[in-house]
């Protein structure tokens, strides 16, 4: 067995995302994607629509079961949601570049 790092490996808080979205979803497997998505701190701020985009940008089919996602696919997911989620932060923080 190999394992490789991947991105979240070294932020806590995209690891606290990764497990919390994979508790979800492994105690209810039959739930959507999109609703265990729903479900987190980073998900939950964002519009139906916008999280509905964010899921299938990771690859994921949005009304797919959550046990049909493969780990690589949840750790995208989490990083979708995770980087998507600084960028807005981004545009909300006046630049300091002026």
């Amino acid at each position: 067995l190999s394992v490789r790092p991947r991105p979240l490996a070294g932020e806590l808080r995209g690891q606290r995302l990764l497990r919390s979205m994979l508790r979800a979803g492994f105690a209810r497997p039959d739930v959507p994607l999109l609703t265990v998505a729903a479900g987190t701190p980073a998900g939950a701020t964002r519009s139906h629509r916008a999280l509905r985009r964010l899921v299938a940008a990771a690859g994921l089919d949005p009304a797919a079961p959550a046990a049909s996602a493969t780990a690589a696919q949840w750790h995208d997911l989490a990083v979708a949601l995770l980087h998507h989620r600084a960028t807005t932060l981004g545009q909300l923080t006046p630049s300091r570049s002026r």
